[in-house]
């Protein structure tokens, strides 16, 4: 039963592993792929971190959900010493220009593509991990044993041996003893 139960765990958290890594996926190669100002290097960097992170959450041991977790973190903190500047660099301002070509007093923004990456890694990872958490824990083997119909007896030495085998013994006082069994001839 544990071993079924193992498997069975194993298979979802494996099918929906394989989703967090599709949804991380898609926004590295949107960003990636996208118009923001990256150096081939970067762009080669980001590629090799995401590498690392498919490999980390690949090699799950025990726990998927935490491992995948830890495997996310630490590819986060790498993008985020990879893009940070340096601390006189750390805010880019860029002040929005009028249509006539000049700006609007007292309203600037920051505007970094790599913080927006950040936060859309960090929405698509929270919301497939959940995914991956809501199945594992909705997940069941096999349904809760039912009462017997009838008289029980046979039920009742089948429960027995049943609970003796997954080591649940059961006190000898509650042993069914032997008695004759109905016969329809």
């Amino acid at each position: 039963m544990a071993a079924i139960e193992a498997a069975k765990v194993q298979t979802v958290a494996a099918e929906k592993v394989g989703g967090v890594l599709e949804s991380v996926g898609d926004v590295v190669t949107d960003f990636v792929e996208g118009d923001n100002g990256l150096t081939p290097e970067q762009i080669t960097t980001v590629s090799e971190f995401y590498k690392t992170f498919v490999q980390a959450a690949g090699e799950s041991q025990n726990d998927p959900a935490a491992d995948l977790i830890t495997a996310f973190d630490d590819f986060v903190v790498a993008l985020r010493d990879l893009f940070t500047p340096p601390e006189q660099m750390q805010e880019e301002t860029i002040i929005p220009k009028t249509e006539d070509g000049g700006t609007t007093e007292g309203s600037s923004t920051t505007e970094l593509p790599w913080k927006t990456f950040l936060d859309n890694l960090q929405s698509a990872f929270t919301a497939a991990s959940d995914e991956l958490t809501k199945a594992v824990t909705d997940l069941t083997i096999l349904p809760e044993l039912s009462e017997p119909n009838g008289n029980g007896v046979a039920y009742e030495k089948f429960l027995a041996i049943y609970n003796d085998l997954r080591g649940l013994n059961t006190p000898a006082t509650e042993q069914p003893v032997n008695e004759p069994v109905d016969v329809i001839v």
